[in-house]
C-alpha cells in the first residue's frame, strides 16, 4: 500500500470534535453566570436550590442523550447525528439569551446536555473509525482539548458581559461547526455496516489521500461481518465475569472522579473565588483554572503510554486529596474567624493544584479505561451505562454541595470531597489492572483470569 497521508485525517478529527467546543461552553457557562444569577441586580432571581438544578440539568439531559444515542448513531450514521446535535445546543444558547425566569434556564440546560448525551456516544465512534493505528491514540486527546477549550469561553468573556451577550456567542459555536463539519465524509465503518462498498471504498480514499485503499477496505468489511456475527447483548455485562469485573472498574473509577468534586467545584467557581481575598479577582481565577486544565489536559497525553494507567491515577488522586484538603482547613479556619491575611493566596494556588492533579489521571483514565477493558461487541453498551451513571454521579454530587454549602459550610463540602479521593487511592491500588502495552485481547484474558491477576 502507498503511503497515507494523515493531515485529512487530522482535518476530519479537528472539524469533527468541534462540537465539543460547544459542549465546554455550555458546562463552563454556569461559573461565571451563577454568580450573575444570584447577585441582588440579577434580572432572573434564583435560590440557592434553583442555582444547583441549573448546575444539574445539563446531566439530566444527557442521561437522556445516551440513551437515544446508540440507535441514532446506528440509524442515521456517526456524521449526521453529529450534525445534529448542533440545533440542540443552538437552541439551548437561545433560550438563555431569552429567559424571563428561572425554568427557561433549566429547560436551556437540559436541551443542551441531551446533546451532549448523543455527542458522546458519536464522537469516540466517529474518531476511532476514521483514523489509522498510528494517529487513534493521538486523536483520543481532542475530546478533552476540545472540551476545555470551550470552558475557557465563558470563562474568559463571561464576567465582562451579560448573559445574553454571553449566550449569542456561544450560539456561534455550532453553527461555525455545522460550515466546517458538513463537507467531512462519513465514516468508512458505517458505510461498511450499510453494506455500501463503493461508499466505504470513497470514504477511505478521501480520509487515507490516496486511491491504494482496497486492503483497507476489504479488512473493515471483513471486521465488520465478524462483529455483526458475534454481537453481544447489554445482558452480557452482567452475567460474564469479565464482563462484571470490568464494569466494577469503571463505576468504581467514575465514582471516585465525579465524587472527587470537580463538577460542583467548577459549576461554582467565580462563588468560591468571591469568596476570599486573595488579592486576585474571581474572574481572573476562573481564567488561570481554565487555561491550568486545558494546558495539562494535552500534556499528560504524552506520559499516559510512558507512566501507565495506575501511577497517574494513584498520583492524580492524591494531589486531589491533598489540595482539597488544604481548601477544606482554609475556609474553617476563615469560618472560625481567624485571621487569613498570611495565606489568602491558599485557595487559588490549592484550586490549580487540585485541578493539575485532577487532569493528570481522573479527569482522562476513567473513560480511556472503558474503551480498553471491555470486548467490542459490548463496549457501546458498556459505554452508554457509564455515560449514564456519570450524569448521575454528577447531579447527586453538584446537589450534596450546595445542601453541604447552605447547612455546614463550604468546608464540610471540600473535606468529604477530599476524603473520597483518599480511598480512591486504595481502590487503585488494589482493583485497577494496569493495561499499559497490553493489547485488547492481554486485556480480556487478564480480566478472564484470577482475582489476583487483574490487581497487577
Amino acid at each position: 500500500m502507498n503511503r497515507t497521508k494523515i493531515s485529512p485525517q487530522i482535518l476530519a478529527a479537528v472539524t469533527s470534535s468541534l462540537i465539543l467546543v460547544s459542549v465546554g461552553f455550555h458546562t463552563g457557562w454556569t461559573s461565571p453566570s451563577l454568580a450573575k444569577l444570584s447577585a441582588e441586580d440579577s434580572h432572573i432571581e434564583i435560590t440557592s436550590d434553583q442555582g444547583s438544578w441549573i448546575a444539574s440539568f445539563m446531566s439530566v439531559g444527557s442521561i437522556f442523550g445516551s440513551i437515544v444515542g446508540v440507535p441514532i448513531v446506528d440509524r442515521w450514521g456517526r456524521k449526521m447525528s453529529l450534525l445534529l446535535t448542533s440545533a440542540p445546543l443552538f437552541i439551548a444558547c437561545l433560550l438563555i439569551a431569552f429567559a424571563t425566569n428561572y425554568l427557561w434556564l433549566y429547560a436551556a440546560r437540559f436541551i443542551a446536555g441531551f446533546g451532549l448525551g448523543i455527542i458522546f456516544t458519536a464522537i469516540p465512534m466517529y474518531m476511532g473509525e476514521i483514523a489509522e493505528d498510528r494517529l487513534r491514540g493521538g486523536f483520543g486527546i481532542l475530546i478533552t482539548v476540545m472540551q476545555n477549550t470551550g470552558s475557557l469561553v465563558p470563562y474568559a468573556i463571561g464576567p465582562w458581559v451579560s448573559i445574553t451577550t454571553l449566550a449569542a456567542a456561544g450560539a456561534v459555536i455550532p453553527i461555525l461547526y455545522v460550515v466546517t463539519f458538513v463537507w467531512i465524509p462519513e465514516s468508512p465503518y458505517y458505510y461498511a455496516i450499510k453494506n455500501s462498498p463503493f461508499r466505504t471504498e470513497k470514504s477511505l480514499i478521501w480520509l487515507r489521500g490516496t486511491s491504494d485503499i482496497l486492503e483497507e477496505a476489504r479488512n473493515i468489511e471483513k471486521n465488520v461481518s465478524i462483529e455483526g456475527n458475534s454481537l453481544g447483548t447489554m445482558l452480557e455485562l452482567f452475567t460474564v465475569r469479565s464482563n462484571r469485573k470490568a464494569m466494577a472498574i469503571v463505576i468504581g473509577l467514575l465514582t471516585f472522579q465525579q465524587f472527587s468534586g470537580q463538577a460542583a467545584i467548577l459549576a461554582y467557581s467565580t462563588i468560591i473565588f468571591d469568596e476570599v481575598d486573595s488579592g486576585i479577582s474571581s474572574s481572573i481565577s476562573v481564567i488561570i483554572t481554565g487555561v491550568v486544565q486545558l494546558v495539562f489536559g494535552v500534556l499528560v497525553i504524552f506520559v499516559t503510554d510512558k507512566a501507565g494507567r495506575k501511577p497517574l491515577l494513584c498520583t492524580s488522586m492524591a494531589l486531589c486529596s491533598v489540595f482539597l484538603l488544604a481548601e477544606a482547613v482554609y475556609f474553617q479556619l476563615r469560618t472560625v474567624g481567624s485571621d487569613l491575611t498570611g495565606v489568602s493566596w491558599l485557595p487559588v494556588v490549592a484550586m490549580v493544584g487540585y485541578l493539575i492533579g485532577y487532569a493528570i489521571g481522573l479527569g482522562t483514565v476513567p473513560m480511556a479505561m472503558t474503551t480498553e477493558i471491555f470486548p467490542c461487541e459490548i463496549k457501546a453498551f458498556a459505554i452508554t451505562i457509564g455515560a449514564i451513571y456519570l450524569c448521575v454521579a454528577g447531579i447527586c454530587v453538584t446537589k450534596f454541595y450546595q445542601a453541604i454549602m447552605d447547612s455546614y459550610g463550604i468546608h464540610v463540602a471540600f473535606y468529604a470531597f477530599a476524603a473520597w479521593s483518599a480511598l480512591g487511592i486504595i481502590f487503585t491500588v488494589l482493583v485497577i489492572p494496569e493495561t499499559k502495552g497490553r493489547s485488547l485481547r492481554e486485556i480480556q484474558d487478564q480480566l478472564r483470569g484470577s482475582s489476583k491477576s487483574v490487581r497487577l
